[in-house]
Formats: C-alpha cells, structure tokens, sequence
C-alpha cells in the first residue's frame, strides 16, 4: 500500500532522506537538519534530532545518510567537510556520533 505523508521542517531544507530496512523510521538530513522520524499510521514523529542547534561542526551538516542494512540503530552520512561519520542510535550518552573517518577535505557524495 503506497502512503503519502509530509512533514514540516520549518523552513529548513534537507538534501538527503533514507527510509530503515523495515521502512519504520526515516532520516532527514542536511546542512542545518539531522532529524530521525518513526513512520506511523497517518503521520511522521519526530524521534531524535541529532543536530539540536546550528553550532556544530560540519560532521553534521550531512550531503547523503543511510541506514545499515543489518543494525538497525548505525547509520552514516557524508558530511560536507568530507568526512564520513557513523552514528548510533543505541548509545547512551548525548552524542549518538560513533566513528568520523576523515581522509580529505573535500565534500563526500554517495
């Protein structure tokens, strides 16, 4: 069954979007958004932002994100900065952010 759902980001645009391997989450993300959303019945909730203000360095400010095909919880983005940063959303601690690999400064696509 094919649904439309929209979400509102408040003026703020996102260049990339991934849909979990169950299709009951997505990822937002772009240069100013990192939002995780759980896909209910008629809606998108807003479950974890991973970007909570505009301060932080380029690792989150993402050009591409994608889930891992088997754990559920790790997902990695290309940074604009050219770094390429995985995350977990199973850590406890503030920061979900897990490994940064940065092996040049140019800009990461998929």
């Amino acid at each position: 069954m094919l649904r439309t759902v929209s979400v509102s980001l408040q003026d703020v645009c996102a260049s990339a979007l991934a849909l979990n391997p169950d299709s009951t989450q997505v990822v937002i993300a772009g240069r100013h958004v990192f939002k995780i959303f759980s896909i209910e019945e008629d809606e998108l909730v807003e479950k974890a932002n991973l970007r909570p203000n505009k301060n932080l360095n380029l690792n989150f400010s993402c050009n591409d994100v994608v889930w891992n095909p088997i754990e559920e919880s790790v997902l990695a983005t290309a940074a604009t900065n050219g770094a390429v940063v995985t995350w977990n959303l199973n850590r406890a601690n503030r920061s979900k952010q897990d490994c940064v690999f940065n092996d040049h400064k140019r800009t990461v696509h998929k």
